[in-house]
């Protein structure tokens, strides 16, 4: 349900950081100006079926996997009595452990899935044949096969999820408990911890996601440009130095804060309805 709310409400702003990560714009304000006027509002929405649909049970894995390296990284540290009297830090640490861990796994089935929504929400820019989110995935499967394909950029995408799931979910069990404590109002609490998690994670990971977006995007074209994501880096930074490997980074701010909010207040709303109706029966 977390989700699938994050989704509705930042999908949009997700299109358009794609569409400055990869092409030429003055502004976000700039690109959403020409995306709406050369294919509608529709145009912010295209390739949203599949996230939809696709992140109920992504988020329902990362989440489930993040709880289950939780326990275990916490018997670990409880066992070997590794920072007993350090309940800060040693939140943080058991926190971003199994949030590392989480995003390797989820990035296995997520590469693929990001690589088809990439290319759709690209199709009117790279005048590519509109196929739709399952005819692209057929599509790239035939032309390029697994590796060249569907798994292209893989590497720079376990790096972006390694290291942002776990800044992520550090953050947000971290900030989440210092907040609690200070504020009787756990709701809010929730809120403020998510949004800000979301926001700082993606402010430390973006450069890595610019570049996976435009290694992903070459295995698209004829004449591709890059050789792999050390390449791609380079290239970047060629081009518009450090500053231009935030390209995008302000539809992902905008986006970043009221999604993660909304992702968490959710899913702690729902596990605290579930415990009232488990313990009523």
């Amino acid at each position: 349900m977390g989700g699938i709310c994050g989704v509705l409400v930042g999908y949009p702003l997700d299109n358009l950081k794609t569409r400055m990560q990869t092409y030429d714009y003055l502004s976000i304000n700039h690109c959403l100006r020409r995306t709406v006027k050369e294919e509608g509002v529709k145009g912010l929405y295209r390739g949203i079926i599949p996230p939809l649909f696709v992140v109920a049970i992504m988020k329902a894995m990362t989440f489930t996997i993040y709880e289950t390296f939780k326990d275990k990284t916490l018997y670990l540290f409880d066992h070997y009595k590794v920072l007993r009297n350090h309940d800060a830090t040693r939140n943080l640490l058991i926190a971003s452990t199994a949030g590392g861990i989480t995003g390797f796994c989820t990035t296995l089935v997520a590469s693929p899935l990001e690589m088809i929504k990439i290319h759709v929400q690209l199709q009117r820019l790279m005048d590519s044949k509109p196929r739709g989110s399952l005819g692209t995935g057929v599509y790239i499967f035939r032309t390029l096969g697994i590796r060249r394909g569907l798994y292209k950029g893989f590497m720079s995408h376990v790096l972006r999820d390694f290291i942002g799931t776990s800044v992520y979910f550090g953050l947000y069990e971290s900030l989440k408990h210092l907040f609690i404590e200070i504020s009787s109002f756990k709701k809010m609490s929730y809120m403020a911890a998510g949004g800000i998690a979301g926001t700082l994670s993606w402010l430390v990971i973006f450069p890595i996601d610019l570049v996976k977006s435009r290694v992903q995007k070459d295995a698209l074209i004829k004449d591709s440009v890059y050789n792999n994501f050390r390449h791609a880096l380079k290239s970047s930074m060629k081009i518009g130095g450090f500053p231009g490997l935030y390209n995008g980074m302000a539809a992902t701010i905008i986006r970043a804060f009221p999604i993660h909010s909304i992702n968490f207040l959710v899913y702690e709303y729902m596990l605290q309805l579930i415990d009232e109706r488990v313990q009523k029966h």
